[in-house]
């Protein structure tokens, strides 16, 4: 059996791979064409080869952690311990780690969360899909005030609009709702 580091290793070089032949095929295009692909390959193509660095040049104990302690599900602070100064990253000492299976109830939200997004950007489109989705995880996850995630929200739906809608001059989806939404906002 392959140990998980190889597996990874291996889903990231074939993910490399993916994004450099996206990035050559970009060249393609015409110039407004690239726009978009061409950044988006760029910045996964060095997403990915800082991972295959973090992964593979790291030590094993470094690796180890449970992303359940990272985004706040059952802490317990007696086990916890903080690694890497510059990101707070919750993980279990190395003689108690244990991977973690999911329940059936946290497989289901994150689906729902995904499935909630979808929802979202077919119905009103990518800005107010933003706006709505960042704002109510974050408000009803808890991880900020509702003042904060609507705020995190705007600069998402305003990041989201000047880099496609204004500096790449493409007009926006505005989902099926669209005859409705254009009666009272114009974007």
């Amino acid at each position: 059996m392959i140990n998980r580091r190889i597996q990874e290793n291996i889903i990231l070089v074939v993910l490399l791979a993916i994004f450099i032949a996206l990035f050559t095929m970009s060249f393609g295009y015409g110039p407004r064409a690239r726009l978009v692909p061409l950044p988006i390959a760029c910045l996964a193509i060095v997403l990915l080869l800082a991972q295959l660095y973090w992964e593979n040049f790291r030590p094993a104990d470094d690796l180890k952690m449970d992303m359940m302690e990272v985004v706040g599900a059952d802490k317990n602070i007696a086990e916890v311990e903080v690694k890497f100064s510059s990101v707070m990253v919750a993980a279990l000492p190395e003689d108690t780690w244990t991977p973690r299976v999911p329940t059936l109830r946290q497989e289901a939200s994150a689906y729902g969360m995904v499935l909630a997004l979808v929802g979202l950007l077919m119905l009103v489109g990518p800005l107010p899909a933003v706006f709505i989705f960042t704002s109510g995880y974050l408000g009803l996850s808890k991880q900020s005030t509702w003042l904060r995630s609507a705020a995190i929200g705007f600069s998402c739906a305003a990041f989201l609009y000047i880099t496609f809608g204004f500096a790449l001059g493409q007009k926006l989806n505005h989902g099926l709702m669209a005859p409705i939404i254009d009666q009272y906002i114009h974007f």
